[in-house]
C-alpha cells in the first residue's frame, strides 16, 4: 500500500487537558489537496461512540478524528478525497482509517476516521447488525450513518417499554413513514430532560436501529413507545447490545414561536402559483422597516417580541420602558442579520449561489409533522394549533385553510392548500406541529417534495394573501409500482443468499471460508469508503444554480426546470436509479450558454389576453417576471445599507 497522508507538524496542537471528559477530538480541514486547519472540537454522543467507549474506555476519543474536505470543482474531479481515504491519515505515527459519517455529513464531505485496523472497524459495525445483507451501498451507508447521529441528551428506554407496529399503507405508499407514537409519560420526561415550559407534542429520536419522530397519544397506556416498522433502519440480534444500550437519543422536539421566513425559492414557487408580487415585495419592505426601527421604536420592538415569543422581554419593555431592553434588541437584530447573511452556515459550496433573501411572515410557523394518531382526518385536511398571542388567536380563528410546503422544494406542485380542522378534543394536546391524515390516495408529506415525516420541517402559513390562486398537480414522488417491487426483491439480498450457497461448493472460485470472509470484509469497507469519497458535495449546488438560471429566464414551470427537477428526484430516490443527474446538469449548463432570452413581452392574440385578464388562464412567464431576483437585489442593498449605518454608529 502507498504511504499515508501526513498531517503537517506546523498545524498540530496538543490536546486540551479536558479533551477526554468533554469529547474533544481532532478536527482536520483539507482544502483542495492541502490540510488547512487542525483543532480539537467536541463531538456529540452517539451509539457508535457509546459502543466504542465500552470496548476501549473513555480514552477512545484519542483514537477518533474528524475530517472535512472543502472541495472545489477541480479538486472534486482529481480524486483528492479518494486518495486520502484510501491511504489513511498519519498523525504522530498513528494511521487513521475511514470509519463512517451521518447522512448530513455526506453533503458537507465530512467523515470520521479511527486509529484501528480495517477488520476491527468492520467488526464494530457487525456488532449492531448484519449490514452485509444490504446490497445497495448508498442504503448501507445511510443505515450505518444512524449509528453516528449525535445527540446531547438521552433517556433510558428498556426493551419491554416499546412495541413495534405496522405502518398504515395504501399501495406502494406509507402514510406513517418514519412516525410512531409516545405516551404522555414519555413526553413529560422529555419536558423535564430538556427543562421546557411545555410538553412537546412531537419528538425526533434515534434508538438502536430506529430513527424518526414520535407523536404524543393520550390513550397509549401499556408501553411508552410504539415504533413503526418504517422507523427500523436495521435489526440487531445481539442480545447484550439490546439489553445494555438503552439510550433513547433526543434529536429535536416541537417548539412554539418558530416563525417562518420566505427564501428565494419559496418566493419563486409562490409567484408561479399566482401569489401577488406586490404583496411579497410589501412583506419584504415591512420586514426591513421592522429591522431598521427595532432598536428605536417601542411599538415595533413590542410587535417583534410578541410575534417571536420573547414574552419576558415584552413584559420588561411594558413595565420599565424601552431603555431596559435596548441592548437585548440590538442583539436580537444582529441575530436576524447573521441569519440573513448566512453566517450560521458552516461549510461554503464551491458554487457561490447562496441567497440572502429572507423575509419574515408573521402569520406562519416552521413545524414538525406527524401522521394522524386517531385516523379522524380526511384527505385534504390537517390539524394545526400553534401557540399564539391573543391578537394572533383572534386572526387565526377566522382561518379555514393553511398553505403547507417544505422549503427545500423546487416544484410548485409541492405547495399544498389544506383545510384546517378545529374543535376536536382528541387533538387538543397537540400544539405547534401539523398533523396529516392517514387517508386518501397519497400522503401529504410525500406530496410536499417527497420524503418521510421525519425528514424536513414544514412551512405553514395562514396568511390569506399567500394562498395560491392556480392549481398545480403534486409530483408523483415515490417509486413506480415496478420499481417498488423490484427494489423490495433487490433489498432482500437474494443475490447474496445465492452467492453464500455457491461458495460452499465452489472453493476454487470463491476461496476457502477464512480467506473469503476476510476478502469480503475488506471489500465492504472499500465500498463504503469509495461511496463517501466519490460523492460530489457540489452537485446539489450545481443543480440549484442551473435550475434558478432557467427559472429566472423561462419560469420555474418551463420544460427545462421540470426535467431538472425530475432528474434530481430520481437521483435521490430510494433505489438511486433514473437519469444521471450530473450528466443532465452538464447538458443544461452547456445549453444555457446558447439560450436566447426574449427582452420584451411577446405579442399574443386578444382572446388569450382576455382569458388571462379575467383569471381563466394562468399568466405566461414574461421577461421581468422573476420578482425573486429583484427582491434578492433589494436584500443585498438593505444589508449593505444597514451595515454601513452600524459602522458609522460605531465610529462616533
Amino acid at each position: 500500500m502507498a504511504f499515508p497522508v501526513f498531517v503537517p507538524d506546523e498545524l498540530v496542537v496538543p490536546p486540551p487537558s479536558d479533551h477526554i471528559q468533554n469529547n474533544l477530538v481532532k478536527h482536520l480541514q483539507m482544502k483542495d489537496n492541502v490540510f488547512s486547519s487542525f483543532e480539537y472540537l467536541p463531538i456529540q454522543d452517539s451509539f457508535i461512540l457509546q459502543h466504542l467507549r465500552k470496548k476501549k474506555g473513555k480514552e477512545v476519543v484519542d483514537f477518533i478524528m474528524v475530517v472535512t474536505f472543502q472541495e472545489t470543482e477541480a479538486s472534486s474531479k482529481d480524486g483528492t478525497a479518494m486518495d486520502v481515504i484510501k491511504k489513511g491519515i498519519c498523525y504522530e505515527g498513528s494511521c487513521y482509517r475511514f470509519l463512517g459519517h451521518t447522512d448530513s455529513q455526506l453533503s458537507t464531505k465530512t467523515c470520521y476516521l479511527m486509529h484501528d485496523s480495517e477488520l476491527a472497524i468492520y467488526d464494530y459495525f457487525q456488532t449492531f447488525a448484519d449490514f452485509n445483507a444490504i446490497s445497495s451501498v448508498s442504503k448501507r451507508s445511510e443505515y450505518i450513518g444512524n449509528l453516528f447521529v449525535g445527540f446531547d441528551r438521552h433517556m433510558s428506554l428498556k426493551e419491554n417499554d416499546y412495541f413495534v407496529i405496522d405502518d398504515i399503507k395504501k399501495g406502494r405508499h406509507s402514510f406513517t413513514n418514519g412516525c410512531g407514537y409516545m405516551n404522555m409519560q414519555l413526553a413529560t420526561e422529555v419536558k423535564q430532560l430538556e427543562n421546557l415550559q411545555y410538553i412537546p407534542s412531537i419528538v425526533k429520536i434515534v434508538y438502536q436501529g430506529f430513527f424518526g419522530t414520535l407523536v404524543a397519544r393520550t390513550d397509549l397506556n401499556f408501553v411508552k413507545v410504539e415504533f413503526r416498522n418504517s422507523m427500523k433502519k436495521f435489526s440487531s440480534q445481539n442480545r447484550d447490545l439490546l439489553t445494555n444500550m438503552t439510550s433513547l437519543g433526543i434529536l429535536d422536539y416541537s417548539r412554539p414561536y418558530t416563525n417562518g421566513y420566505l427564501g428565494c425559492k419559496d418566493v419563486m414557487l409562490l409567484v408561479d402559483r399566482g401569489i401577488q408580487r406586490d404583496y411579497l415585495s410589501q412583506l419584504q419592505d415591512e420586514y426591513y422597516s421592522l429591522l431598521d426601527n427595532l432598536c428605536t421604536s417601542k411599538s415595533q420592538a413590542a410587535y417583534y417580541l410578541e410575534t417571536s415569543g420573547h414574552n419576558d422581554l415584552l413584559k420588561l419593555l411594558n413595565n420599565e420602558g424601552f431603555p431596559s431592553v435596548k441592548e437585548k434588541m440590538l442583539k436580537l437584530r444582529e441575530e436576524e442579520m447573521k441569519k440573513i447573511r448566512g453566517e450560521d452556515l458552516k461549510v461554503e459550496a464551491a458554487y457561490n449561489n447562496r441567497s440572502i433573501l429572507r423575509i419574515l411572515v408573521p402569520k406562519s410557523r416552521v413545524v414538525m409533522a406527524a401522521s394522524d394518531p386517531y385516523s379522524l382526518l380526511d384527505y385534504g385536511e390537517c390539524y394545526f394549533n400553534p401557540t399564539l398571542s391573543k391578537q394572533e388567536e383572534r386572526d387565526f380563528a377566522e382561518v379555514d385553510k393553511v398553505v403547507v410546503f417544505r422549503q427545500s422544494s423546487y416544484y410548485s406542485g409541492d405547495v399544498l392548500v389544506l383545510r384546517l380542522v378545529r374543535k376536536n378534543k382528541d387533538y387538543e394536546h397537540l400544539k405547534d406541529c401539523i398533523i396529516f391524515p392517514t387517508k386518501g390516495g397519497n400522503p401529504h408529506a410525500l406530496e410536499c417534495g417527497g420524503g418521510d415525516l421525519a425528514r424536513d420541517k414544514f412551512f405553514v402559513t395562514w396568511d390569506l394573501n399567500l394562498i395560491p390562486k392556480w392549481h398545480a398537480a403534486p409530483f408523483p414522488y415515490g417509486p413506480s409500482t415496478i420499481a417498488h417491487l423490484g427494489g423490495r426483491i433487490y433489498e432482500q439480498g437474494l443475490q447474496l443468499r445465492f452467492r453464500d450457497r455457491a461458495k460452499e461448493y465452489m472453493n476454487t472460485m470463491f476461496g476457502y471460508p477464512d480467506n473469503y470472509a476476510k476478502q469480503m470484509k475488506m471489500t465492504q469497507r472499500q465500498e463504503l469508503a469509495q461511496y463517501f469519497a466519490n460523492y460530489d458535495a457540489n452537485l446539489i449546488s450545481r443543480f440549484d444554480s442551473i435550475f434558478m438560471k432557467y427559472a429566472s429566464a423561462l419560469g420555474p414551470s418551463c420544460k427545462q426546470c421540470l426535467h431538472l427537477h425530475h432528474a434530481y428526484f430520481r437521483s435521490a430516490s430510494i433505489l438511486g436509479k433514473g437519469e444521471d443527474l450530473e450528466r443532465v446538469i452538464a447538458n443544461y449548463e452547456a445549453e444555457y450558454k446558447e439560450l436566447l432570452r426574449p427582452e420584451t413581452k411577446p405579442k399574443r392574440c386578444c382572446l388569450v389576453n382576455r382569458l388571462v385578464k379575467y383569471g381563466w388562464l394562468k399568466p405566461f412567464f414574461d421577461p421581468g417576471d422573476d420578482v425573486w431576483n429583484i427582491m434578492e437585489r433589494r436584500a443585498i442593498t438593505f444589508v449593505q445599507q444597514l451595515e454601513k449605518l452600524q459602522e458609522e454608529g460605531a465610529g462616533k
